[in-house]
């Protein structure tokens, strides 16, 4: 191998399915490549280019199309007891590509720590979508929603402002998010996430969850969201 702890990846995509069933014409390429100098430390790089003028984030841009470029470290390290320290840092940028509008430049950026042992995890995370001029902000059309916005959804596109999200995680599971616009710093909303989660056998559980949204005057017609939802999940 000549390059030792290291994996490289790219790909292609002429269409893509999104979260309510429906299927668009994309024309979107992904690169990364990521190094363990350690096997408990991974360190990547990473871009993706997206030609697609209609992205599904409602940024009242005619044309959407833009490249992301970044770094990410994530790892841990061994505590006493069965316990590790982990991290994650992630700096990106995106901006215009393939006839993008102009308008499209801004930053990201995540950091989080926190402890965890195989029945537990106690962590917080920050999360900052910049908008540097108050008209876009780091947009992530593809993104898993509920990884960082909260169970309600109510931030399918970020606000033009861009945002600092703050939140913290335990494994009851619970979570407890802060957004905030970038230009201004104004509160836009806070949620608070629980779920309970009985494995009846090896191979199947329910799952209750409940999720309150509130929002703060920074957000503009929003509405205050409660949701409460019970699932069965059997494998086979």
């Amino acid at each position: 191998n000549w390059l030792p702890d290291t994996e490289f990846r790219v790909g292609g995509f002429d269409r893509v399915r999104g979260a309510l069933g429906t299927n668009q014409s994309s024309k979107l390429t992904l690169a990364d490549i990521a190094y363990n100098f350690t096997p408990e430390h991974n360190l990547s790089a990473y871009g993706y280019w997206l030609d697609q003028a209609s992205t599904g984030n409602f940024t009242g841009l005619a044309n959407n199309s833009h490249r992301v470029l970044g770094v990410r470290a994530e790892g841990g390290f061994p505590l006493a007891g069965g316990w590790s320290w982990r991290y994650l840092a992630d700096l990106a940028r995106q901006d215009a590509y393939a006839g993008g509008n102009a308008a499209i430049d801004a930053g990201y950026r995540r950091i989080g720590v926190g402890v965890s042992q195989p029945a537990l995890e106690i962590r917080a995370d920050r999360e900052l979508r910049t908008s540097p001029r108050g008209n876009y902000a780091f947009q992530t059309p593809y993104t898993d929603l509920y990884a960082y916005n909260g169970w309600t959804l109510q931030f399918i596109t970020a606000p033009r402002t861009g945002w600092r999200a703050e939140w913290g995680a335990w494994s009851l599971f619970g979570e407890f998010h802060r957004f905030q616009s970038d230009a201004g710093s104004v509160d836009l909303a806070r949620e608070r996430d629980l779920s309970v989660r009985y494995d009846f056998w090896p191979n199947a559980f329910a799952r209750l969850q409940h999720a309150r949204f509130t929002p703060e005057r920074g957000l503009v017609g929003g509405k205050e969201v409660r949701k409460t939802w019970l699932t069965f999940n059997f494998s086979y």
